[in-house]
């Protein structure tokens, strides 16, 4: 997981690195880096779904650049600091500023260090996705990898199962997120299809826990689930199933109660059920819900909630 944090903090440095036009557009060298990246993530959809933004900041980022090839510097020798000013926003890149070509070294400076430090948040906000139950990635997942166009991604708590993160986690993850989102001028399209399309991938790759920390199971037979009740289960191998661990309960691929492993003997694991998430069919949440013998479990050592700041890590 280390290192595909290192290569989600390149990605996001490559995002406004050398050609990137301000306020800034994918390059050749970032597509580089999280096609790296994206390899590690594994899933087909999760692939295809960076491949696409990849692409579409590319040929973003190439009718950006096309003026600075008919832009005639001739021009400006005579115009006032403002004119020149406005027309280099839509020519200069954040690499230009930092190479240094322009004689000052306070700019190219300032320069780098703001692309440092949203290569640094960028990487915050990837980690604190990976600490969330593996059911609430992937759901993010599935949504984010359906479509082509960039999601507005500013506000998170338009996501599904946002309510289940704890209320400070959530605070943390929202104030990592607007932090990204104020480094760029919003009004600018292309700044805020950039910005949406970096906290995607972070999601996006957040979405693949290591395969070590997750571990499937079944149902061993038929029980009413409802808060506190028990549920007993089989783990595929239950020599990796620990006290404390948190296990999402599944009917017809679809979460339906959460339960915390409490005893383990012979084969077997006793659960004790926390919450139901089933809905009855007025539309309302359920008190309790039958789950089937055979039902999917899934096991992992993560904990229910993010606790990022607070000593996790």
């Amino acid at each position: 997981q280390a290192t595909l944090a290192q290569s989600v903090r390149r990605a996001a440095s490559a995002l406004l690195d050398a050609d990137v036009v301000a306020p800034g557009l994918i390059t050749e060298k970032a597509s580089q880096a999280m096609a790296q990246a994206a390899g590690v993530a594994q899933a087909k959809t999760t692939s295809a779904a960076l491949t696409g933004i990849f692409a579409a900041q590319q040929q973003t980022l190439v009718q950006a650049r096309a003026p600075l090839a008919v832009f005639d510097l001739s021009l400006v020798a005579n115009q006032t600091w403002r004119s020149v000013r406005d027309q280099a926003a839509d020519v200069v890149s954040l690499g230009d500023l930092i190479t240094g070509g322009h004689g000052s070294s306070g700019v190219s400076q300032a320069a780098a260090r703001e692309l440092a430090q949203i290569g640094q948040i960028a990487a915050c906000l990837y980690a604190a996705f990976g600490e969330l139950l593996p059911v609430i990635r992937l759901a993010w997942a599935e949504i984010l990898s359906q479509y082509d166009a960039p999601a507005d991604l500013r506000d998170l708590a338009n996501l599904p199962r946002w309510g289940q993160i704890d209320y400070l986690d959530r605070r943390e993850l929202q104030g990592l997120v607007d932090w990204l989102y104020g480094r760029v001028d919003t009004t600018q399209p292309a700044a805020l299809a950039l910005m949406n399309d970096l906290v995607r991938v972070c999601i996006l790759l957040a979405s693949h826990a290591p395969v070590n920390r997750i571990l499937a199971g079944r149902v061993q037979r038929d029980a009413v689930a409802r808060p506190g009740s028990r549920i007993e289960l089989a783990a595929v191998d239950v020599t990796q199933v620990a006290v404390g661990m948190q296990v999402v309960l599944f009917e017809q691929e679809k979460a339906v109660a959460r339960a915390v492993v409490e005893d383990l003997g012979a084969g077997q694991v006793s659960a004790r059920v926390t919450t139901v998430e089933a809905v009855d069919s007025s539309g309302k949440a359920a008190a309790s819900i039958t789950i089937k013998a055979g039902a999917s479990a899934q096991f992992t050592r993560e904990s229910a909630t993010l606790t990022l700041g607070r000593g996790a890590r």
